[in-house]
């Protein structure tokens, strides 16, 4: 058998990153998401994702956090981690990635005032 060249699978998993990222990091939806928090009452907004990838690094979270900045809001990554899985059966191994954390109020985080989508 012969493998594809690492270099070449590491561009692919790029590739996919890019994708996923678009799809949580798209300016006009985290617009509407960001409204919609602070219409119930919200001061933050956690961009929740489905998958534990690393997206920080992507173009589309470069682009959104500066956006973001330029707006006055305030941006951090925070750390999260699952419990990794190999078929049905949850393994000692836990998965780290950071998910996107908006704030426009209160810098204090607790319980439930932070919308999470």
């Amino acid at each position: 058998m012969k493998f594809t060249p690492a270099s070449n699978i590491l561009e692919y998993a790029e590739e996919q990153r890019e994708k996923l990222a678009v799809q949580f990091f798209d300016a006009e939806t985290v617009a509407e998401q960001i409204s919609s928090a602070s219409g119930n009452g919200f001061y933050h907004l956690r961009i929740a994702q489905d998958k534990p990838i690393d997206l920080q690094h992507t173009k589309y979270a470069r682009h959104l956090t500066k956006a973001l900045l330029k707006a006055g809001f305030k941006v951090e990554w925070l750390k999260c981690s699952v419990w990794e899985c190999s078929g049905k059966r949850q393994v000692d191994a836990r998965l780290v990635f950071t998910e996107l954390s908006i704030s426009w109020g209160e810098t204090t985080r607790s319980g439930g005032e932070q919308a999470t989508v």
